[in-house]
């Protein structure tokens, strides 16, 4: 079905237990990761430098803040907000994969404001008319730039993203630095922020604005991902960052957050879990060409030889060689530690799981309405499924679609039939309900 709705019932959610074992909670032992933070005083200040230690951005910057509040003084801000911005990626129109953006300017041009004239506005929140936030979720690399893209074209409106340091250009590519952030609404710097700089918001319905919540980094430490509760995740959901161009470099960036009582509807992306995985190991095909910390590039091509080369770096040699020994301390019991051997990439895979299973139970929980965008249905009729989210914003649409989805680079199997066999188990261990009645179409 189009928009089935998998959490409309009332399931009895593994939580966090499922995804992070109760038994193995004292193992990872969060206090002693934040005991640091103890003496700086408020719990806002401990919950703040925990959350970016937490979770480093792999799409786009996710960082946290209070609406109207500064919580870190103005250097140490700037500071962790430069250490994330150091790790962005974003995710390309139509297949065509960008870079780390810290390690190139010839696709994202920092400072280029100066040439760019915004004729995006901020505008008024009316009762009972709006414009009210639809927060598109999903996990990186589901189509969030097509989508967005699509929904300027067909409806000449302003789309947003909690990350105000981003912008869209009008051939639907990405760059960021380029203009300063546009809000929502009027006097109201919390987020989100236009992506567009060309086109208006809309005076009624509602807004489409990205959040890729947390949990996604790439190369990283369960430390960086694992996320220990549901308030966690439903925080970042909300949480960004505002970008001035009026500033000195270094003070460009200003932490945001907004309310959850904003969001009125949700969009969630979904996409099979072994295209999904393999859709970011192709991105990571360009970042590695441009900057190779560990000597790998020549061995990543848009081939299955090419994604079990890199796999098996990130899976058995990253960090020194102790990835499995320091994932099975957080995650890996023994049952999972032997089937992890067949899965590629598995850290992925168990991020991606463990997004789908936070994402589902906040969607429960809010009981908003919500509508399911497949990737693999708008590659069959995108048209179609554009005009479901079009009239699920309540938008009028002006032209009809031009754009086209364009699915992986290589067209041949990346897993054979072991390793599907493998991922499938893996996935079905650390699932909950609600996600595995959502992909086990997949499988």
């Amino acid at each position: 079905p189009a928009q089935p709705h998998p959490s409309s019932h009332k399931s009895k959610l593994k939580h966090a237990t499922n995804t992070v074992p109760s038994s193995r909670l004292k193992k990872l032992n969060f206090k002693n990761i934040t005991q640091d933070h103890q003496s700086k005083g408020s719990r806002e200040k401990n919950i703040m430098k925990w959350l970016i230690n937490c979770c480093v951005a792999t799409i786009v910057l996710v960082s946290m803040g209070f609406v109207g509040k500064t919580i870190v003084n103005q250097s140490r801000e700037n500071a962790l907000t430069k250490k994330l911005l150091n790790a962005i990626t974003f995710e390309s129109m139509s297949g065509s994969h960008f870079p780390t953006y810290a390690t190139t300017s010839r696709t994202l041009n920092e400072g280029a404001g100066r040439m760019i004239k915004p004729l995006t506005k901020s505008v008024e929140l009316k009762p009972g008319k709006g414009p009210y936030i639809a927060q598109m979720i999903g996990f990186p690399w589901a189509g969030q730039n097509f989508v967005q893209h699509a929904v300027h074209e067909m409806t000449r409106k302003a789309t947003a993203i909690n990350y105000g340091n981003a912008f869209m250009r009008s051939s639907g590519e990405m760059a960021i630095n380029v203009i300063s952030s546009i809000p929502l609404y009027k006097d109201d710097y919390s987020g989100p922020f236009s992506i567009s700089a060309v086109y208006k918001f809309p005076e009624e319905g509602y807004v489409l604005t990205r959040s890729y919540c947390a949990g996604h980094c790439l190369e990283c430490l369960p430390k960086d991902y694992i996320i220990p509760s549901k308030q966690i995740f439903e925080f970042q959901c909300n949480a960004g960052v505002r970008f001035s161009t009026e500033l000195p470099k270094g003070q460009r960036e200003t932490i945001t957050s907004y309310t959850s009582d904003k969001v009125k509807k949700y969009v969630i992306l979904v996409r099979d879990p072994f295209d999904h995985i393999a859709s970011r190991y192709e991105n990571e095909i360009d970042r590695h060409q441009l900057y190779d910390p560990f000597g790998i590039a020549d061995q990543l091509i848009p081939e299955k030889i090419g994604f079990e080369a890199y796999c098996n770096y990130v899976d058995n040699k990253l960090f020194g060689g102790n990835v499995r020994e320091i994932d099975e301390e957080f995650f890996l019991d023994e049952e999972v530690y032997g089937l992890s051997q067949d899965v590629p990439c598995y850290a992925d895979f168990y991020r991606l799981v463990q997004w789908y299973n936070y994402a589902l139970e906040m969607l429960d929980d809010y009981d908003l309405p919500t509508h399911y965008v497949y990737f693999e249905n708008i590659k069959k009729s995108a048209k179609d499924e554009l005009y479901k989210i079009t009239e699920f914003l309540e938008l009028e649409v002006v032209e009809e679609p031009r754009s086209v989805l364009a699915g992986l680079l290589w067209r041949g199997p990346y897993y054979d039939q072991v390793k599907r066999a493998a991922i499938t188990e893996f996935i079905k261990h650390f699932a909950t309900e609600s996600t595995w009645n959502l992909l086990s179409r997949y499988f």
